[in-house]
Parts: C-alpha cells; sequence; structure tokens
C-alpha cells in the first residue's frame, strides 16, 4: 500500500521533471515530435503555427489555428471513399497523399488532353468544352486544388526538412501563376482569341507539368516520411468536410468525368 503511494506521489515529479529532455537535442525536429506522438499518443508543436489561408480576394493571406490537439470525436467526420470520389481512375484506398496524387492525375489528364487540342488546332470541334476547360482550371485547379493544398497540406511542411521548408515560397508563387494563367484564358476565350486561347493553356501545361512533378518528387515524400499518421488523417478529415460544404460532395466527380470526356474527344473516342 505505501508502495502505491509513493508510486502515485512520485510519477508526476518525474513527468515534470522529464528526464529524457537532456537527450533530446540529438533528435531532429521532426524525430522529436515523433518521440512525443509514441509517449503521449500526441504530436503537437511547441506553439501554434500559421497556417496558409485565402482571403475573399484570392490573396493568400495568414492565420492561427489549424494546428490543435487530435481528440477522439475527431474522426467521426465524413471520411470520403475511393468509389465515390475517383470511381472511373479506379483508386483503392484513400488517404491525404494517394487523394493529392489523383487531383494531379485529374489536372494532368486535362492539361494534356488541352494541350493536344491546340497541336492539333481542333478548337472549333470543341465550342461546347471550352468554357468548361475554363471553369475547370478555375475551380478544381485554383479554387479546390491549390486551396487545399495551401490551408489544409503547406502548414505540415514545418515538420519537413529546412530544404523543403524552403521550397514554400516558390510553390506559393507557382499557384499564383496558375491562377493568372487561368485568368488569362477565360479572357481569352471571352474575347474569341482562340489563338491566344492556344498560347496560354500551352504556358499553362508547361507550367504545371513542373509544378506538379516539383510536388510529386520532392514534398509529398518528404511529408509522408515526417507528418505523424494522425495530423495527416485529420488533415484529410478536415479537407474533405470543408470542400464537401464549400462545392458540393459530387464535385470531385464532376471535376473527374469532365477530364475523362474532354480526353476521350480529344483523342478521338
Amino acid at each position: 500500500m505505501k508502495r502505491k503511494k509513493i508510486a502515485r506521489l512520485v510519477l508526476p515529479l518525474v513527468l515534470l521533471a522529464k528526464p529524457w529532455q537532456p537527450l533530446m537535442f540529438l533528435l531532429t525536429p521532426s524525430r522529436q515530435r515523433g518521440m512525443q506522438q509514441r509517449l503521449f499518443g500526441l504530436a503537437i508543436p511547441k506553439r501554434q503555427r500559421p497556417i496558409l489561408q485565402r482571403s475573399a480576394t484570392g490573396n493568400i493571406d495568414t492565420c492561427s489555428t489549424y494546428y490543435r490537439s487530435i481528440t477522439k470525436n475527431h474522426g467521426e467526420g465524413l471520411r470520403p471513399t475511393a468509389n465515390d470520389r475517383y470511381p472511373q481512375m479506379g483508386v483503392r484506398g484513400m488517404s491525404l497523399f494517394t487523394q493529392l496524387a489523383h487531383d494531379h492525375l485529374i489536372l494532368r489528364t486535362t492539361l494534356g488532353a488541352m494541350k493536344a487540342m491546340v497541336e492539333k488546332e481542333r478548337y472549333s470541334e470543341f465550342n461546347d468544352l471550352l468554357p468548361r476547360a475554363v471553369e475547370f482550371f478555375q475551380m478544381f485547379m485554383d479554387e479546390y486544388h491549390h486551396h487545399k493544398e495551401e490551408r489544409f497540406v503547406f502548414p505540415l511542411i514545418e515538420y519537413t526538412s529546412k530544404e523543403v521548408r524552403d521550397i514554400l515560397p516558390d510553390l506559393l508563387g507557382d499557384h499564383r501563376r496558375a491562377k493568372d494563367l487561368a485568368d488569362s484564358l477565360a479572357s481569352a476565350l471571352q474575347a474569341g482569341d482562340l489563338r491566344r486561347f492556344g498560347q496560354v493553356s500551352v504556358q499553362l501545361y508547361d507550367h504545371m507539368d513542373e509544378h506538379i512533378g516539383e510536388e510529386d518528387r520532392d514534398v509529398w515524400p518528404a511529408l509522408k516520411i515526417a507528418v505523424p499518421p494522425k495530423l495527416s488523417e485529420a488533415a484529410f478529415i478536415d479537407a474533405n468536410n470543408f470542400f464537401d460544404r464549400k462545392m458540393g460532395t459530387d464535385f470531385i466527380l464532376r471535376m473527374e468525368k469532365f477530364a475523362m470526356e474532354l480526353k476521350r474527344k480529344v483523342d478521338g473516342g
């Protein structure tokens, strides 16, 4: 009985003293957070770090409340399934990073079809699809995919190495450039300038091809290794809940169907 009382008194003192703390300097910050996660089941940064969020004007601002503790109730949010989101592209299993990869697949499919259409000079055959293509780039690429990365994914780069963190300004600059090109597409189409429309389509293809390649090659693999699974899962659920409310639960399905339809028609199917 005495031993139990002594243990109850001593254990809080040991936890407060943190005898393991002197050894933590041997670990990188991301490994320190991983150790905290294994010890306590959570990996919460010492301070709340700002996340990137868009203002009503489309500019990138900061806010300060994305990082928070992951409660046991967090996982009760709407969890999208692969069949609901990517039925035609055959996704099996879904996570934050597989969803980002398949967003990229939808983008590459549409961008490739647009470039092929320009190279074949077949604008007149696709008059009904050109406005939908502009909508795709403005809504799916910019308002959905890039917004999702900035609000829910890029904050997690804090867990990675300095080399990866240093890429962030370039990624944000790429997003702004992509938005400008999408707006230029809309202006060219509205003016009936198909020559300009074709030029901007190729510029957008080249720009996004490089940008997507950089994310797939340098950013997502680093995040998969460094980010605690509970945080990436929380970001995945939060992002899908947010965009389901903002754009509707069938938004990705509609965008995917458009990408496949455009590719099929340009390919001559």
